[in-house]
């Protein structure tokens, strides 16, 4: 009997997603981010909703990942995120009810709420 070991794709993916912890809140002219882990910012904020990118170090024009990427865009009654580098995920929506209520924790497997 002959016994072989492979890495999955999954688990090849896997070893290359980047570890934050970020809470995302859209606010009445733009978005509000607070950084729990894995960045060098703790908290950001600016006025506009479509497609900003964020990475480690922040708000970014450049492609350049530095451990993740997204991008952050306004669609109607929430938001949506495009994995760019460093996560599990290539597009994410997250529908709010309420804005004043809106906000999702995002990191590299994906949304969920904030509690």
């Amino acid at each position: 009997m002959v016994a072989a070991c492979a890495i999955t794709p999954q688990a090849a993916a896997q070893s290359s997603l980047a570890e934050f912890d970020i809470v995302v809140e859209p606010t009445d002219d733009g978005f509000a981010l607070t950084c729990n882990a894995g960045c060098a910012w703790e908290t950001l904020s600016w006025a506009g909703h479509n497609g900003v990118k964020v990475n480690y170090f922040g708000m970014t024009e450049a492609e350049e990942a530095n451990r993740f990427l997204f991008a952050l865009s306004s669609i109607d009654g929430g938001f949506e995120l495009e994995g760019i580098e460093g996560t599990a995920w290539t597009s994410l929506n997250w529908e709010c009810e309420n804005i004043e209520t809106c906000k999702a924790r995002v990191d590299a497997s994906g949304l969920s709420p904030v509690r």
